[in-house]
């Protein structure tokens, strides 16, 4: 992936909040970004830098958003790592064709807001799996969504585009139960397998606290500020508690999907 930087002379010091505040209204007033893109961008303002995060729909978008950026009073530098869906098709279907187990295929790539769709047809499940491993190796991927059929199938089946946030409030069918503090993310595929919730449950006037591990099935919606269950607060305490043993910590050159940190991932076993 390649990383722009631009430079924009004689700004004037502003504090990262206001450059911050700056970046976002900007974003938000261009359309196109506005319309197609503005949830999918992380932005990040330090000391002048502002430094862009996630993926927009094309490479025009991409230079887009830089040029509004680097409008905003305060930015003196902008590092562009935005990834245009355009970009990451062509890097899947390189990746595919490169795989041998993969090249002899007819496989259809399309990318939407980072999320991979994987289509056509491949001989056997064998097959199918590394075509998913294969399309999750490639770093820019938020995850896949959809495979190549088997022969004699019809259709391909979904998974959900979920990515609940760290920090946010989650919500039993009977009312709030906590904070979301991380999520399990499969490598082969880059989904959220299970989110960890550090909950406080009220069970009939018996209270019962600690961190639980919910799989995503469990999650009715998500959204940018909290995830509501399917869940009781007794089918919660009902669940795995966390334990950092059980879940490893990807390794430091595997890049995580956007907008997760560090701090928030885990990998399912």
């Amino acid at each position: 992936m390649l990383t722009d930087s631009v430079l924009i002379p004689e700004q004037i010091d502003r504090s990262d909040g206001d450059v911050l505040a700056g970046v976002n209204d900007a974003l938000w007033e261009a359309d196109g970004l506005r319309s197609l893109n503005y949830k999918d961008i992380g932005v990040e303002a330090r000391a002048g830098e502002v430094f862009l995060r996630g993926h927009v729909r094309s490479v025009m978008h991409k230079h887009e958003a830089e040029q509004r950026v680097a409008a905003v009073l305060g930015v003196e530098v902008v590092h562009n790592d935005l990834v245009a869906d355009s970009d990451l098709e062509i890097a899947v279907a390189q990746a595919l064709a490169a795989n041998q187990p993969t090249r002899a295929s007819i496989l259809r790539v399309g990318a939407s807001a980072g999320w991979v769709q994987l289509g056509g047809e491949v001989p056997d499940a064998q097959v199918r799996t590394e075509a998913e491993t294969v399309a999750a190796n490639v770093s820019a991927v938020r995850g896949v969504l959809s495979l190549p059929h088997l022969p004699g199938e019809h259709g391909s089946e979904y998974q959900r585009a979920l990515q609940p946030r760290a920090g946010t409030a989650v919500y039993a069918d009977d009312g709030e139960i906590g904070t979301l503090v991380g999520v399990v993310v499969n490598p082969r595929n880059r989904l959220v397998s299970h989110i960890v919730v550090n909950a406080r449950l009220d069970l009939g006037g018996h209270e019962v606290r600690g961190q639980f591990v919910i799989p995503a099935a469990a999650i009715k919606m998500s959204t940018v500020s909290g995830t509501i269950l399917t869940d009781s607060m007794r089918d919660v305490n009902a669940r795995p508690r966390f334990r950092g043993a059980d879940f490893p910590t990807p390794p430091a050159n595997w890049q995580l999907p956007f907008p997760y940190q560090a701090s928030e991932v885990y990998w399912s076993a």
